[in-house]
């Protein structure tokens, strides 16, 4: 229910919304506790970039107060940041962890996952492949 007393089926409502919901309803029924392990993958998808800083901001408090542990998958900036930095400053940045998924060897179906600890610059390094691909489709400087 709303501020205004309207409610809304969950089934008509914006998919970024549906994430929030989930958690929501998870949390109102008594199924997060400690003992909870959430794997979310790309929970960014379908949220305003303000709503992927609020959405990670609520893994983090979920985490401080309740002791839910996350496995989250990211493309995103926004959302690798605001963990981190949110982490940070509510004091719980001792038990994240990021990882970089890495070609194992030269073999195109096996990865390995490199604990960075706190440093999310390998991330951000590896999201910059996609600035290579609109170079290498894109139109160059002398073709302008």
């Amino acid at each position: 229910m709303t501020q205004t007393g309207k409610t809304y089926n969950l089934l008509d409502c914006a998919t970024g919304v549906k994430s929030f919901s989930i958690l929501q309803m998870l949390l109102k029924n008594g199924f997060m506790s400690g003992n909870t392990f959430l794997i979310i993958d790309e929970p960014e998808v379908h949220l305003h970039p303000q709503w992927v800083v609020e959405y990670a901001r609520l893994i983090v408090l979920l985490n401080k107060y309740l002791g839910v542990k996350f496995l989250v998958a990211s493309h995103n900036p926004d959302m690798v940041s605001a963990i981190k930095y949110i982490s940070v400053k509510e004091q719980v940045s001792n038990v994240l962890n990021f990882y970089l998924a890495e070609l194992a060897d030269s073999n195109e179906e096996s990865y390995r996952y490199r604990n960075l600890g706190l440093d999310i610059n390998p991330i951000f390094e590896s999201f910059n492949i996609a600035l290579d691909r609109i170079n290498l489709y894109g139109v160059s400087d002398d073709e302008e």
